[in-house]
């Protein structure tokens, strides 16, 4: 008898290819410009997205002061990234510029599903999913906010720390470095993540001396400080790997605080100037702005009403 294998015929393994990976973030790219265009149409702008406009537009319009801008403005690499954009338009460059690193983003993922051994079509269409229809992604990256540039990096930043696990490659620590400083520039309250890193870096340090890797972490660390020569090791290598990580980060931000003492007169001046950061003004409570009698049009303000429509409709995609 012929085995039903050989009748029914080779099975199609269930794996996405590169062409396919590509094809699938254009689409995602073009349903966020559609998107974009469709709500932007209706006259939502958001707050945060004015900001960087304005800022483009002082840049490029107005010949003083044109370092200070540069230099001052924050979130910086939310803001050097919409310069590229800028040729598009001033309002339209933040959207663009979201909209490309959310497909970057999904390109990303999808290179990291392909080089896994689970079900790639599967994985695949969740993660469509997820970035079609899922209003919080949607709204990442038609809005022109900095929310996309959080989710790019801070993926790239733990992406390139389980490479350098799998690998024990330097590159990827220095890549690491990297991105850890484009987030810290993209959103200054992961500063604090540098703290959470001390101890996961002490496990990266143990995985290299190869200390009984069937035991626990507790009994490798143990087994390290009790033996002279790998305790020796262990420090050492837990130094170099707060060097490489650490010292590129956080010295471009003590470097761009002297650039912002020596400009503006004060070295926190890009966190606490309406002129220099959105965050300032752009989060203020609604009963302020009451209070302050500015609030003519608080109701035709689109950046009040979408999140609470994205709030009414997030459990409807969790369900």
């Amino acid at each position: 008898m012929v085995p039903l294998q050989q009748q029914l015929g080779p099975t199609c393994p269930m794996k996405i290819n590169s062409r396919h990976i590509a094809l699938l973030s254009l689409l995602v790219m073009a349903y966020y410009l559609v998107m974009a265009a469709l709500l932007h149409r209706q006259g939502y702008e958001h707050s945060e997205a004015l900001f960087y406009s304005e800022k483009l537009k002082l840049l490029f319009e107005y010949k003083e002061n044109q370092l200070l801008t540069i230099g001052t403005t924050f979130p910086t690499t939310v803001f050097l990234v919409n310069i590229v954009f800028s040729p598009f338009g001033y309002v339209f460059a933040p959207i663009a510029s979201s909209i490309l690193m959310m497909s970057i983003l999904v390109y990303t993922i999808l290179s990291d599903i392909r080089r896994g051994q689970l079900n790639q079509v599967f994985l695949a269409a969740m993660v469509m999913a997820l970035f079609l229809f899922h209003p919080q992604f949607v709204f990442a990256a038609i809005s022109g906010r900095n929310i996309a540039a959080v989710m790019l990096f801070l993926y790239l930043l733990f992406r390139q720390i389980f490479n350098y696990y799998r690998s024990q490659t330097t590159y990827y620590l220095s890549i690491t470095s990297v991105f850890l400083g484009l987030l810290i520039f993209t959103e200054i309250k992961f500063l604090w993540l540098v703290l959470s890193f001390f101890p996961f870096i002490v496990m990266i340090a143990l995985e290299g001396l190869k200390i009984s890797r069937n035991e626990p972490v507790d009994v490798q660390y143990v087994q390290a400080l009790n033996n002279r020569s790998q305790r020796r090791k262990l420090v050492n290598r837990t130094v170099a790997l707060y060097l490489i990580i650490f010292l590129l980060p956080l010295s471009a931000l003590v470097m761009f605080r002297m650039l912002n003492q020596a400009h503006a007169g004060l070295s926190t001046y890009f966190l606490t100037s309406q002129f220099a950061n959105w965050r300032v003004t752009g989060v203020t409570p609604l009963n302020q702005v009451l209070q302050g009698g500015a609030a003519g049009n608080v109701m035709f303000q689109g950046q009040m009403v979408f999140p609470l429509y994205l709030m009414g409709l997030t459990p409807l995609y969790v369900l």
